[in-house]
């Protein structure tokens, strides 16, 4: 079972504020709905660096670049489940390494 992700981006559309006769006050809620769609970019963005390698299995694949900054949730029957991350080794490799969840 895949992770799916997000088809399309948000795209910030200018609020209609004719209405709104303070200019000061048009400016202020046109910069607030800006930073507002600032951040569901980024939160976007976030979410398809944070992709999930692969769902589950008993078993982790090799560590290699294209797991890297990608989850693996390694489900065991006789043990709780285990969350992995892959990371560079810092000595050219890559390691899988158990997330401690609290």
């Amino acid at each position: 079972m895949a992770v799916q992700a997000l088809k399309h981006k948000s795209k910030f559309i200018t609020p209609i504020m004719d209405g709104i006769p303070d200019q000061e006050l048009r400016q202020v809620l046109t910069d607030l709905c800006r930073q507002l769609a600032d951040m569901f970019s980024n939160v976007y963005d976030d979410e398809q660096v944070l992709r999930i390698a692969e769902v589950y299995g008993a078993a982790l694949p090799t560590a290699a670049s294209q797991y890297r900054g990608r989850f693996f949730l390694k489900t065991n029957t006789s043990a709780e489940d285990t969350l992995h991350i892959c990371v560079s080794d810092g000595v050219g490799g890559y390691a899988w390494k158990q997330v401690t969840l609290s």
